[in-house]
């Protein structure tokens, strides 16, 4: 049986990579929304199935959804890049929190069965622990540090929906998911150009790309979890296909496994492209938060996540390792870029 599957911000990083895997199958129809189209033309998404339109509120919602007819949705709109929540923060809230609330009663009142992407963010500032799903305890920073409005929006999102009767829901938070393509790289004419700094994989690329220095925001010896987008999108499946055992569930999605400090980070990225493209010494430079994404800007030590709810609710497990994670953001972007 052919479900109907509509990705909302499916033109972006995550959403274009899950309508690539999901047309894939053929037992789902794929219907992606978004109020652009830059990666439409590879997703192998037919033309009458991309939805040129920006969501502002529940009426656009129902709109589409009376429209179309979706079975399953996704919702992948959001802004989830530093600098332009650090230099944007009422737009982050108007997009991350109040579109995002008003997309969630639309879908509710359909009772349409659907996946919210929150973030890793929502963790916080403060490093206690492993960070659970359910009992992990959330420190926020300072009010003053707008970086933090992006983790707040999420979080009452989140709230909202745990403390609702509707359960036909399940939660996603994507711990530092990355590809080729998460990003733009702003110095390279055949890309959009934007107002703010993408995330640092890109960055780096970018700058290695236009022989610049890698930036490594002051310590450096921050720790994340870098998980290749396909494992990513590989758990997202596991959910769709294990709906009744997720819905209403908070999952972490990623690997712990591939936790490393910033600066090995930029040092890996560098030896990479040195294998794969050319070989040169890139210098590596340290920089405050508040100078390169902007003042507000503040950052967190840690953030290492339990993996396992999700591994027992549908047997997934990331396979990609961090060697071969870099090797791919490096080898696909300078395949798909004019570097």
């Amino acid at each position: 049986m052919v479900m109907r599957i509509l990705i909302l911000g499916g033109d972006g990083f995550i959403g274009s990579h899950l309508a690539t895997a999901l047309k894939k199958s053929p037992l789902d129809e794929v219907f992606i929304l978004d109020k652009e189209d830059l990666r439409s033309t590879r997703n192998g998404i037919a033309p009458s199935h991309y939805i040129k339109k920006e969501i502002r509120n529940s009426i656009d919602v129902h709109t589409v959804i009376h429209k179309y007819e979706p079975e399953f949705i996704v919702n992948c709109i959001a802004v989830a890049t530093p600098h332009y929540y650090v230099t944007n923060p009422h737009d982050t809230f108007d997009l991350d929190f109040t579109i995002n609330h008003e997309i969630i009663k639309a879908v509710q009142f359909h009772c349409i069965p659907f996946i919210h992407f929150s973030t890793s963010e929502v963790y916080g500032k403060k490093w206690t622990g492993v960070c659970k799903e359910d009992t992990t305890n959330l420190v926020i920073g300072p009010t003053h540090k707008s970086r933090w409005i992006y983790a707040t929006s999420k979080i009452l999102l989140e709230q909202l929906l745990l403390s609702g009767e509707d359960n036909n829901f399940c939660i996603v938070r994507p711990q530092n998911f990355c590809g080729w393509d998460m990003d733009w790289l702003p110095d390279i004419s055949t890309n959009v150009d934007r107002k703010w700094k993408p995330r640092l994989p890109a960055c780096m690329l970018n700058n290695l790309s236009q022989k610049k220095p890698l930036y490594v925001v002051l310590p450096g010896t921050q720790k994340r979890c870098y998980t290749h987008i396909n494992d990513g999108i590989d758990g997202i499946l596991s959910i769709i296909g294990n709906w009744d055992e997720c819905k209403g569930q908070v999952f972490n999605i990623g690997n712990p496994l591939n936790e490393v400090e910033i600066v090995e980070m930029a040092s890996l990225m560098e030896d990479m492209w040195n294998e794969l493209k050319e070989d040169r010494e890139q210098d590596i430079e340290h920089i405050s938060g508040e100078k390169f994404y902007g003042k507000g800007y503040e950052d967190c030590d840690r953030r290492l996540f339990d993996a396992s709810k999700l591994a027992r609710a549908t047997g997934w497990r990331a396979k990609i390792d961090l060697d071969d994670t870099v090797r791919l953001l490096v080898k696909e972007a300078i395949e798909n870029y004019p570097l």
